[in-house]
């Protein structure tokens, strides 16, 4: 029989919904990924990747900041980036 295991680390952060409507204004923005990634100050694209094709993210200032600039590179308006509004 086997002990049950106890969790190790900090509980998980509380998470945000994205708009999907986010994900399809920047996919059709015109502009290839790795020049927005650069323009909204990304090192690695792949870090802007993960954030603009998530459905939900952590809610971390880091992480709304990030969204906060790259929907204000592309347009789009901030009040609805987020489906649970802001908090």
């Amino acid at each position: 029989m086997q002990t049950p295991r106890r969790p190790h680390g900090p509980p998980p952060r509380p998470r945000r919904r994205l708009n999907p409507k986010f994900y399809e204004h920047v996919r059709h923005f015109g502009t290839p990924a790795y020049l927005l990634a650069m323009r909204a100050g990304f090192r690695h694209a792949n870090a802007f990747s993960m954030l603009v094709c998530a459905e939900e993210v952590p809610d971390t200032p880091t992480n709304v900041g990030r969204l906060l600039r790259i929907a204000d590179v592309v347009g789009f308006d901030r009040a609805q980036l987020f489906l649970d509004g802001d908090r």
